[in-house]
């Protein structure tokens, strides 16, 4: 994979910035609804013992224009349960 490719998260356009095999990915993409400009960061890191940290910053404090939810911080933490913790936990459970 390209260190510069694109990827697609529903409705959410970015780019992989960083990817070190077997340790951490870096992310950014954006939400359309946010102001022109305005893109998350996204790290994910896996250290020795497979444990998977994912740090995210960058996105826009405040109401959540979109509607679903108070704050994008909340749009976002659920998001990350439903589309990403969620089918990986089943996944491995299998």
């Amino acid at each position: 994979m390209s260190i510069h490719q694109q990827v697609t998260i529903p409705a959410s356009p970015g780019r992989q910035v960083e990817l070190v095999p077997a340790s951490r990915i870096v992310q950014v993409w954006r939400i359309p609804e946010w102001e022109p400009g305005r893109y998350t960061i996204v790290r994910f890191t896996l250290d020795a013992s497979t444990r998977l940290t994912v740090d995210q910053y960058g996105y826009p404090e405040g109401a959540d224009t979109i509607g679903c939810h108070e704050t994008w911080h909340d749009h976002l933490s659920e998001g990350w349960g439903m589309f990403y913790f969620a089918p990986l936990t089943r996944h491995f459970a299998a």
